[in-house]
């Protein structure tokens, strides 16, 4: 008995020590692995302060030192100043026409407004956002050339071409909501992507965050997780056939809801939030101020409109054509390549990827057909990471991605790629991405492809396009030295009341942005008809033209303008310069309601 019980003593002490040796190794690994990881961890981090100082620099230089401006990008800065700085202060002041997510970011850098006017007037805190955006967008495509196994050499020249391609360094500090559209949209391939392989639901739950996210940034978020979520869908399906029609479908609906949650929620808390606030549930689609109401009093001479300026480029489905291969001349057949590539191997990574791009092209065609979204290159823009991804999957990895247990493997033998088989792929890397560089920087500069960009030519080369013939080039100078003079004046709190629609340069470049009355205000409607009673002492109105027509004003006294309405008279007329209104300052003089 005690033999039996000293052998079990030693077996047991024997399966400790073997436990601790485990523990300890594991430690070691882990230990190791960090450690391994580390430099990596340095180098994302040094590269992502590289271009955001990059990014943010170029921008900064282009709005402080040539006036080279992107309106939708720092009305975006406006809006977050209403936020804050309005006689009214309230988050709702964000607005509801345009998803909010870029102006709430800003609201810190805002803030420091007293600190350094620029960040507010020249919406440099705009431009410090979309530098971040873009340089975490960069960092996430190289999450993916990572995933991929490629070798440092790939991953390098990839991430090259996307962060240096002149589309993404003018919109990487330009203030516009592309950047972290990019950012959202390429964090969710990269965890569908991984997806493929992992099978794991914490990678969906978190490429749903993303389009979430992503809705709350642009509304293209939708069109985006209608292709994410077929895409899910099939492969799940596909993945469980064997289990019956019924179980595939269900257990494929299962996986896209748990992608479409997050979007979903997004969706109706900022649905629900327009319709309580301001009544209109969709105000991007349905108010006086939205995108169809835009669209169907725009000219040629003030923004453009598919009708006129689409006309000139061939028709409607080949200037959106015109639009992709001007950014990536390549894309096509990089995508059909990308696709046999992943027919012969077996893999599925294609397809989320083909997916959410092909309804956002669809979607970006039926805005074409239908004359409901302008002509700007900025919408395709997409192409541009599309294209690299797609790259990266016809590379060669070096190591092979993990598969799943429903997952087959890739084909071992692509592991060890021959040195002609390298320099094949180096020759059809060089080919797809050297030609986009130039053609790119060609389509930018072009006012017939990039008709928001060329005013880049006026910097590049000045002596042959003055920058006084490029309208983008003349920022909001005439709001600038209005606002200067409206402050001069010494104004009572609420003197001024002016539509923030197209009056936003006036609000932002006052030092006394509460002697406005602005569209945010609980009290606008109110003052607004009657002005005299609640102490309004100027009208402030644009020109009733092209988007002036939807001033707020304009719409309440469609005479104002012309000739003060009855009840008042001109104090300053500004004209227009560049793509800006003519304005007109009336001092009001009797009550509205008993003018003839």
């Amino acid at each position: 008995m005690k033999a039996k019980h000293d052998v079990a003593s030693l077996e047991e002490r024997q399966q400790a020590e073997a436990e601790d040796l485990a523990r300890r190794l594991l430690t070691a690994r882990e230990l190791t692995a960090h450690l391994e990881d580390f430099p990596s961890n340095t180098l994302s981090a040094g590269l992502f302060f590289l271009l955001f100082a990059a990014y943010a620099a170029i921008g900064s230089l282009l709005i402080l030192k040539y006036n080279y401006v992107f309106q939708d990008g720092i009305s975006r800065v406006a809006n977050g100043s209403y936020v804050l700085f309005s006689r009214t202060p309230h988050l709702a002041a964000v607005g509801f026409v345009w998803n909010p997510l870029p102006s709430i970011i800003e609201l810190p850098l805002i803030a420091l407004k007293y600190l350094w006017q620029p960040l507010l007037s020249k919406g440099i805190a705009g431009v410090v956002m979309s530098a971040a955006f873009m340089a975490g967008s960069v960092l996430q495509l190289r999450g993916i050339l990572l995933d991929r196994g490629l070798s440092r050499a790939w991953r390098g020249i990839l991430t090259f071409a996307f962060a240096a391609h002149p589309m993404i360094i003018l919109y990487g500090g330009n203030a516009m909501s592309e950047a972290p559209f990019l950012f959202f949209t390429i964090w969710a391939i990269r965890r569908l992507m991984r997806w493929i392989y992992t099978d794991s639901v914490g990678d969906l739950a978190v490429a749903g965050v993303a389009l979430g996210l992503c809705y709350m940034t642009r509304y293209e978020a939708i069109m985006l997780g209608a292709g994410a979520m077929g895409s899910v869908f099939a492969i799940r399906a596909w993945r469980d056939r064997e289990r019956g029609l019924k179980v595939a479908c269900s257990r494929g609906a299962l996986d896209a809801a748990v992608l479409g949650f997050p979007l979903l929620i997004a969706f109706l808390f900022w649905t629900l939030a327009s319709w309580v606030i301001t009544g209109n549930a969709l105000a991007q689609f349905s108010s006086v101020y939205g995108n169809a109401a835009q669209t169907a009093t725009s000219a040629l001479a003030s923004q453009g409109s598919w009708s006129g300026f689409v006309a000139t480029s061939g028709g409607p489905t080949l200037f959106v054509l015109r639009s992709l291969l001007s950014l990536e001349p390549l894309c096509m057949g990089v995508a059909l390549a990308a696709i046999a590539v992943a027919i012969w191997r077996r893999e599925r990574v294609v397809i989320p990827v083909m997916s959410m791009f092909g309804v956002l092209v669809l979607f970006e065609l039926y805005g074409a057909q239908s004359g409901t979204l302008y002509p700007w290159l900025r919408y395709v823009i997409m192409v541009i990471p599309v294209t690299i991804i797609l790259l990266a999957t016809i590379l060669p990895p070096e190591r092979v991605p993990p598969s799943s247990s429903r997952q087959r493997p890739m084909k071992q033998r692509h592991h060890f790629t021959p040195r002609s088989l390298k320099m094949l792929y180096g020759v059809f890397l060089a080919l797809c991405l050297v030609p986009s560089f130039p053609i790119s920087f060609f389509g930018v500069t072009n006012p017939s492809i990039g008709n928001q960009e060329a005013g880049l030519r006026s910097i590049i080369w000045p002596a042959t396009y003055p920058s006084d013939k490029e309208p983008q080039l003349a920022g909001w100078e005439p709001e600038s030295q209005l606002a200067e003079y409206l402050d001069s004046l010494g104004l009572k709190r609420g003197s001024v009341l002016v539509d923030t629609w197209l009056g936003w340069p006036i609000v932002i470049s006052s030092k006394q942005p509460t002697s406005f009355v602005i569209t945010s205000d609980f009290d606008f409607t109110r003052d607004l008809n009657a002005p005299t009673v609640y102490g309004v002492t100027y009208f402030l109105v644009p020109k009733p033209q092209d988007a002036g027509v939807l001033d707020a004003i304009n719409r309440r006294y469609h005479t104002l303008f012309r000739n003060g309405g009855g009840f008042a008279s001109l104090a300053l007329d500004i004209p227009s310069i560049g793509s800006q209104p003519e304005w007109r300052l009336y001092r009001i003089d009797s009550n509205p309601l008993d003018a003839p």
